[in-house]
């Protein structure tokens, strides 16, 4: 039997012996009251064996106390030892912070008979956190310590770990990764039409602002390439190098081309664990920001974080895109095409002029040219198209305009398709062919490259400095052929309406290859008449157009909004025409027009150029060109659309108004 069984039957036989003595007590009074000597002889008996066994079970239990309280006292003393033990500081308290237990590393920590002072009580709530006490980093681990006493509260066990020495590497791993920057001179071509003597002037004085910022911001390995710069650096110098970023894209226009014109640079930055990792980030980086136009930075900090943005292309105007380039996409177009058992080509939802004509002309290409079937798929099939742009379509042509429902029920095994005029997934007039296809797709758009761009692709051509898809798959038919006149005269007609259309009669956005794809479609029979009547209004749609021009609302930067309140089945063409009738207005600097599309908002926005509408439309959500631009505004009322509008107008005006003013200062 353990000496703590025996300890508890000892006082029980203690409790035992009350009623005994009651008993004896109660014999010794009888006897004495009747003169009884066996009543009074046993009850004393009673009483005194009574008295002796309670007096030896006291000194028992005495004698085993004494022995609990020892080895209590053994235990506690051995229990704080093995707590002062612990090399990190730790303690017990109560859930209001006050210390019960504490061993000496915390004691060093903290003196106080309270944890409040560096613990919230948020924050004894929490398992575990990492804090920041005095000069060191902790881990705060607590525990709860159960009490099954009654009237008695849980307390808690705080264990502290000091991880110091590991948050102190981790952000010298980080400052000392490695940071690759590209730099890009978008007007090479123009400069380099001159002689070398003048080539060199004008490199030599980029190179002194890439050396001057390699110098004095990031302290890194400097390089020059042909056309562009390569910086490699810490990390360490990335925060400093971005606050450059805005003086240094803006100095680079005080430097002039051969033509007058203002130097503009493009630059993708990318910081990863190892050179590789960040030169392919960079790169990428480039890509983008040469996709958004150039003359801006891209900066990616890592291949999770989203990309940041400097700078807004406001001058970079050409295309930056070489002829050679184009041969090159050319070529690997064939090779795709003549791969596939067939070729789709699928447009955005709502095809306007531009979309229909690179996709009709593509379409023919492939099916005489390249002797593979091609089909323009078009949402509302041929009747659409002809309904649209008030034009018969020729055999064969017109055989080669299906709807998407038909093309969704054949098999696309070794299917090709080609993306004209959109580069984004929800914008795509058919997304389940794409979801078929999206192995193999190729992208042929000039819209500014937008963050949610279809990726994986097989090959792609996207410039945002040509003035619409028309002429990019102009030039890439005249890459495809041999011929001097590649193109039948029908297509000519559409691919020169999708010109004109989007550059409003060769007048916004042009280059002087615009104008040489406009020759070379007129050489090949174009008819300028007929391909203005492809996209003219008719009666009842000036009238709405008109409508909706009448109600808009001039706000800052002279910027005209207006809502179209009446929903129609081609209710994107119009708000699109009404944007481009606004901004010919005199005193209008930029038009942002909105309309009901179902349960969503739709919005068009149209630019003279000074202010940037695809900035605005990327705040939407959308995104664009600088001067044609738009965004779809799902689940969203046209008076919940205005509202989203006029504050991205705000942020707008206060960025650039921010920008301007830091130029100013720079100047």
């Amino acid at each position: 039997m353990d000496k703590k069984s025996r300890l508890m039957k000892l006082r029980i036989l203690q409790l035992y012996e009350i009623p005994i003595f009651i008993l004896g007590m109660a014999l010794c009074i009888y006897g004495l009251k009747y003169d009884s000597a066996f009543f009074g002889a046993s009850g004393a008996v009673m009483l005194i064996t009574g008295a002796l066994t309670f007096i030896f079970i006291s000194l028992e239990c005495r004698k085993l106390q004494r022995e609990f309280d020892a080895l209590y006292a053994q235990t506690t003393s051995a229990s704080k030892a093995v707590f002062n033990s612990f090399s990190r500081p730790a303690v017990v308290c109560t859930r209001r912070g006050q210390v019960i237990l504490r061993n000496q590393a915390f004691l060093a920590l903290c003196p106080d008979m309270y944890v409040t002072p560096f613990l919230s009580a948020d924050e004894l709530e929490r398992s575990e956190f990492e804090k920041v006490i005095g000069e060191k980093t902790y881990v705060i681990s607590i525990s709860t310590i159960e009490r099954r006493t009654e009237n008695t509260h849980d307390l808690l066990f705080i264990l502290f770990t000091d991880i110091s020495l590991q948050v102190r590497y981790s952000q010298l791993y980080e400052q000392t990764k490695p940071v690759v920057a590209k730099i890009f001179v978008d007007n090479y071509d123009n400069v380099t039409t001159e002689n070398d003597i003048y080539t060199g002037t004008v490199f030599n004085k980029v190179e002194e602002m890439v050396l001057h910022v390699t110098n004095t911001v990031t302290m890194g390995i400097y390089r020059r390439e042909p056309r562009s710069f390569l910086l490699i650096f810490e990390s360490r110098y990335l925060s400093a190098f971005e606050d450059a970023l805005g003086k240094f894209l803006h100095d680079a226009h005080s430097i002039k081309g051969t033509d007058g014109k203002e130097i503009s640079l493009s630059m993708g930055v990318g910081a990863e664990a190892s050179i590789d990792v960040a030169a392919a980030l960079a790169s990428d980086a480039l890509e983008t920001a040469l996709g958004r136009g150039g003359d801006q930075a891209v900066v990616k900090r890592s291949r999770e974080a989203a990309p940041r943005y400097y700078g807004d292309g406001k001058n970079s105007t050409e295309t930056i895109i070489t002829r050679v380039f184009v041969r090159n996409i050319a070529a690997r177009l064939r090779e795709l095409i003549l791969d596939s058992t067939e070729v789709y080509i699928m447009g955005h939802a709502d095809e306007d002029v531009d979309c229909y004509g690179s996709g009709l002309a593509l379409a023919g290409f492939i099916r005489t040219k390249l002797d593979k079937p091609a089909y323009y798929v078009c949402r509302g099939g041929l009747e659409k198209l002809t309904e649209s742009i008030f034009t018969p379509v020729p055999e064969p042509l017109n055989m080669q305009v299906v709807s998407p429902d038909d093309v969704l029920k054949e098999d696309k095994h070794g299917a090709l398709l080609i993306i004209v005029d959109v580069q984004r997934e929800v914008m795509l007039s058919s997304p389940e062919l794409y979801r078929q296809l999206a192995d193999n797709c190729v992208i042929i758009d000039h819209h500014r490259r937008s963050e949610d761009v279809i990726k994986n692709l097989k090959a792609f051509f996207m410039e945002s400095g040509m003035s619409s898809t028309c002429e990019m798959v102009t030039e890439l038919l005249q890459s495809l052929s041999e011929e001097k006149r590649p193109i039948p005269r029908f297509e000519s007609t559409v691919l020169f309406a999708g010109i004109s259309m989007d550059t409003k009669g060769f007048i916004f956005n042009t280059t002087r290859r615009t104008f040489e794809a406009g020759a070379l479609l007129k050489r090949c029979g174009a008819d300028s008449t007929a391909a203005m009547m492809m996209y003219q209004d008719d009666k009842k749609r000036y009238e709405q157009i008109s409508a909706i021009v009448a109600g808009a609302v001039i706000y800052p930067g002279k910027i005209a909004v207006s809502v179209c309140e009446r929903e129609t089945d081609d209710s994107r063409a119009i708000i699109a025409r009404a944007a481009d009738s606004l901004v010919a207005l005199r005193d209008i600097n930029a038009a942002v027009v909105i309309a009901k599309s179902g349960d969503n908002a739709v919005v068009s926005a149209r630019s003279m150029g000074a202010i940037n509408v695809q900035l605005i439309c990327e705040k939407l959500g959308g995104g664009g060109h600088r001067t044609v631009a738009g965004a779809q505004l799902k689940d969203t009322t046209c008076s919940e659309a205005l509202e989203l509008v006029k504050a991205a107008i705000n942020q707008y005006c206060k960025e650039k108004e921010k920008t301007d003013n830091e130029s100013d200062s720079a100047e």
